[in-house]
């Protein structure tokens, strides 16, 4: 099958990959390890191929592998598509940072806008890129989310409630991007009043930090209740997630 990648190259893939393939060493030395998390196995080749000059690569196919990669080996920066079956990409990305929270994230996204801009940094992600992918632009992003990431281990990891905080905050956001056809207009019109309220518990923008934690998982819980009654079960253990991070912040 040959693939082509929106660069001036193409790829031959001859053989077929299994779900998660082996780590290979990169071809120029470098120890950093990208993670490459996508449903498609033509979007992993290709990255595969791209990156493996660079870094060390390892790919694989679903949300799950990914956390058993996870937790298998440090990463260093990972290639997450949101829109995968199984476990979606907004509870990959949460457990993604209850696995590895320094780990650099770069969004893959099958469209690109100014919107897709400001939501991929809302989640905290590094960056994102586009599918088909400019080999230019992925290079040179994960070339500086390994630096980003070499540098955050080096220096001293934020507070709890920093970690809390963010991580409640970055699960919102994530919601409002898969953004589900299960989920009604009158979910993601509270949605929008309850991500301003995260951001600013996170930025501690006004009044004790308990009261906001407080306030924030009230409001989390006038989401649940407008979750339907068949459906919307990722959204919802996102939404769980949401009150255990709150708990020891509203105390």
């Amino acid at each position: 099958m040959t693939l082509f990648l929106g660069f001036p190259f193409e790829i031959e893939m001859n053989e077929r990959h299994s779900e998660t393939a082996p780590v290979r060493p990169s071809k120029d030395g470098t120890g950093a390890l990208v993670l490459v998390v996508d449903d498609e196995e033509g979007v992993r080749e290709s990255l595969r191929f791209l990156l493996d000059r660079h870094f060390r690569v390892r790919t694989v196919s679903s949300g799950e592998s990914a956390l058993r990669a996870l937790r298998e080996e440090p990463v260093d920066v990972v290639l997450l598509d949101l829109t995968m079956p199984g476990l979606g990409g907004v509870e990959t990305l949460a457990k993604i940072r209850e696995v590895d929270d320094a780990v650099e994230v770069v969004i893959v996204t099958g469209y690109g806008s100014y919107q897709t801009a400001v939501d991929a940094l809302r989640l905290r992600a590094f960056d994102y890129i586009t599918k088909p992918v400019n080999s230019e632009r992925v290079l040179s992003i994960v070339r500086r989310a390994e630096q980003s990431r070499r540098h955050r281990h080096e220096s001293s990891s934020e507070d709890g409630f920093e970690s809390l905080a963010r991580q409640a905050s970055e699960l919102l956001d994530a919601i409002s991007i898969e953004r589900s056809s299960e989920l009604g207009d009158g979910f993601f019109a509270k949605l929008d009043s309850v991500r301003s309220l995260a951001l600013a518990l996170h930025q501690r923008i006004a009044g004790r930090t308990s009261v906001l934690a407080q306030n924030l998982a009230e409001s989390v819980g006038e989401l649940q209740r407008l979750l339907p009654r068949e459906g919307g079960f990722s959204t919802r253990r996102a939404l769980d997630r949401i009150h255990e991070l709150l708990r020891p912040l509203s105390q």
